[in-house]
């Protein structure tokens, strides 16, 4: 009996371990998008975002990342004079592909460093001040169409009490590799 049943798992062990991904491991994202942040007094600034994401495929539906992302947001104040951010961010991310059909819809999470310069327009000169390193989540949801990229996150830096950076990114882009095999 023991003999059988070892057979059994070593079977099982042996299906599980051989069964093969139908998609390349490796790819880089490349997204460029709008962006938008709404702080505590409804003061609106918009701008836009440049992504560049490697990434490696654990199993056709988990993918493990690591993304590097610089935006800028510029509005004004109540005197009219420019106003912004431009924050650069590392983030790790985990994705998880709901299918594995050609249209993959995906949900995921990443966490990881903002960092942060603020300027200010004056009635001559723009001053710039770093704000610091914060750290901060991202949800995301989004789908990938072949090597087609669609994505809105919400970035949230946490730690930051003089004004919202929190900022939500609507981005598309393409996949570099990570096709089907």
């Amino acid at each position: 009996m023991k003999e059988f049943l070892l057979t059994i798992v070593a079977l099982i062990f042996i299906n599980v371990t051989v069964k093969a991904q139908e998609f390349k491991p490796f790819s880089v994202g490349v997204d460029l998008g709008y962006s938008l942040s709404i702080d505590k007094t409804l003061a609106t600034r918009f701008g836009f975002l440049f992504a560049v994401e490697p990434a490696y495929k654990i199993t056709d539906k988990i993918e493990a990342s690591l993304k590097y992302e610089g935006v800028v947001l510029i509005g004004t104040d109540e005197n009219l004079y420019l106003e912004g951010a431009r924050m650069g961010s590392w983030l790790v991310n985990g994705k998880y592909f709901l299918n594995t059909n050609d249209f993959r819809p995906w949900a995921g999470m990443g966490i990881g460093f903002f960092n942060i310069r603020e300027f200010i327009e004056t009635q001559d000169t723009i001053e710039e001040y770093y704000i610091g390193r914060k750290f901060g989540f991202a949800p995301r949801v989004g789908f990938q169409f072949r090597h087609l990229r669609f994505a809105v996150e919400y970035n949230a830096v946490l730690g930051e009490e003089s004004r919202s950076q929190d900022y939500l990114g609507v981005k598309v882009g393409i996949a570099i590799g990570g096709g089907r095999k």
